[in-house]
């Protein structure tokens, strides 16, 4: 087990928007971390910049792995350095404070039961939700713009399709659904309950706008959490 937490940024092309996500990171969280820029871009663009950034790993994938498969490889990468706990954002993610250990405060309050933790910004703008005094919410799930995991609670079980994100996915429903087979083992999603504006969003889901067959991928998407729901059980959006 290790102290240190893994922050990782995946980026698809936008390398401003990339460059300022790094530098608020930077500017405000000072703990130990394994930091890495994860580039599903498919030219240099953003790789020619981030190789040069010191404290931070660079990762380019061979291809757009889509969101699932790139969150995997950063999850296997910190399960082998014994961490635990990984934070995973949008590269239009901007930290205004100390996001990390606000979210990592929820762990330490509720240790047992949480499995991830995220912020009132994305479930008040993104979907229907309610809380509790606990930050627990109904239904248990969150979008996935910047989210931190319990990496015991992602690799719990026997069942290898309740593990990590399933790679079925490639842009949509894959943040849902990792929530669901956390709740399904147990673990609950939280809601960081103070310092609401230590995190900034700017431009959502410009990043799934550049792909040209987003209504293919979010269709096959669709069908497998149809899928995924009835074999698990899950509850209704």
């Amino acid at each position: 087990m290790s102290e240190r937490i893994g922050i990782a940024i995946l980026c698809y092309y936008d390398l401003p928007s990339v460059k300022a996500g790094v530098a608020s990171v930077d500017a405000h969280y000072k703990g130990d971390a394994l930091k890495c820029i994860m580039d599903n871009s498919e030219n240099d663009e953003v790789g020619e910049w981030a190789r040069t950034v010191k404290g931070w790993e660079y990762h380019r994938f061979p291809y757009n792995v889509g969101c699932a498969r790139s969150r995997n490889w950063f999850l296997a990468r910190c399960a082998r350095e014994g961490i635990q706990h990984i934070l995973v954002q949008d590269q239009d993610v901007v930290w205004e404070g100390d996001a990390a250990a606000a979210m990592l405060d929820v762990f330490g309050q509720y240790p047992s039961d949480t499995g991830c933790v995220t912020w009132q910004l994305a479930v008040t703008t993104m979907g229907s939700h309610t809380w509790d005094k606990t930050g627990k919410l109904t239904p248990s799930e969150t979008p996935g713009m910047c989210c931190m995991y319990s990496v015991p609670a992602l690799l719990a079980g026997d069942d290898a399709g309740l593990k990590g994100w399933c790679p079925r996915y490639f842009v949509y429903r894959f943040d849902t659904d990792v929530c669901f087979a956390l709740w399904s083992k147990g673990y609950w999603t939280r809601v960081v309950t103070h310092g609401q504006g230590l995190v900034r969003h700017e431009h959502p889901h410009r990043g799934q706008k550049r792909l040209l067959e987003l209504g293919t991928h979010r269709a096959h998407s669709l069908r497998v959490f149809a899928e995924r729901s009835k074999r698990y059980g899950w509850p209704t959006l």
